[in-house]
């Protein structure tokens, strides 16, 4: 087997490299594990169909997945993309989720992304079981974090709110990664917001009333910080910052402070033009009358 120069199977897309101990390393296909070894494609000879080899897991070094561009295409826009093709690829590379250099997680991703956007509670519990496992077991830090993001996601979306609330706490004291810790802030601000309008719908007069309005100024307070963190700390991060500023909107708007709420509007489309968010924030701003009270001062 030492003798075999194997060549890339198929030649479009970057074959595979398997690094072995103590022989040549292979180029190919990487099929998939069974009985404890490593199958992979090769092509022997040019005249014959591609070979199935099988290495011993002991005798593996390294695997170099090579890029293929039919699959990158479907990552650069995962939510418009055939489910069933994502899905495909995913269960081809889920026994890969551990291995280092492997892009499995970025398809267990994306179809956790699709299924949770259906908005049905069977497909997000899907979603959530896949972030779980993306959080779990990913070799890539990365996504072990944007798992976790997931998680929390999906789980306000089945209705898990106080769980959702309790992770989110906990991640906030504990976490220093950036990413996660948006994600967790944005929970307990939704959760947050939940109540802020909870307690307008109860007490309409609550400026009258001293025992109700310290709570509302708390409410108030602790939402909107929560909501703009990502915007006054992260602003890099588009669409996190966007979907925060948007809510605020909402709860400003809600609280009858239009002048507040345009500004952040101004702010949403200037700094974050391309973003869903940004859309919804031109509409309330063509929708408002123009009057001198509502322009932005210069600066």
């Amino acid at each position: 087997m030492g003798s075999i120069v194997a060549e890339p199977v198929p030649a479009a897309d970057a074959p595979d490299v398997v690094f072995r101990r103590g022989a040549p390393a292979l180029k190919g296909r990487v099929e998939g594990f069974q009985n404890r070894a490593l199958r992979v494609a090769v092509i022997v000879r040019p005249d014959m169909p591609p070979a199935t080899i099988a290495i011993p897991v002991f005798e593996l070094q390294q695997i170099v997945f090579g890029e293929r561009e039919s699959e990158r295409r479907l990552l650069t826009q995962p939510t418009r993309a055939p489910l069933g093709e994502l899905l495909r690829i995913w269960k081809e590379k889920e026994p890969f989720l551990a291995v280092d250099n492997s892009d499995a997680g970025d398809f267990g991703l994306a179809v956790a992304g699709v299924l949770l956007e259906t908005g049905n509670p069977t497909e997000i519990t899907r979603a959530l079981e896949l972030y779980q496992k993306i959080y779990e077991r990913d070799w890539n830090d990365r996504r072990n974090a944007l798992g976790q993001q997931g998680r929390l996601r999906a789980m306000l979306r089945l209705g898990r709110a106080a769980e959702a609330m309790a992770e989110a706490a906990e991640l906030e004291r504990t976490s220093e990664d950036p990413a996660v810790l948006i994600e967790a802030k944005y929970v307990l601000a939704e959760a947050s917001l939940q109540d802020f309008k909870k307690l307008l719908k109860n007490n309409p007069r609550w400026q009258e009333d001293e025992f109700v309005r310290p709570e509302h100024d708390r409410l108030y307070h602790a939402t909107l910080d929560l909501l703009l963190y990502p915007y006054l700390f992260h602003g890099s991060e588009e669409a996190q910052a966007a979907r925060g500023l948007s809510r605020a909107i909402e709860m400003l708007t809600l609280s009858g402070e239009i002048p507040k709420a345009l500004e952040l509007a101004r702010d949403l489309v200037v700094l974050y033009p391309a973003t869903t968010q940004a859309d919804a924030a031109r509409d309330f701003l063509n929708s408002q009358p123009k009057t001198k009270s509502h322009e932005k001062s210069p600066s």
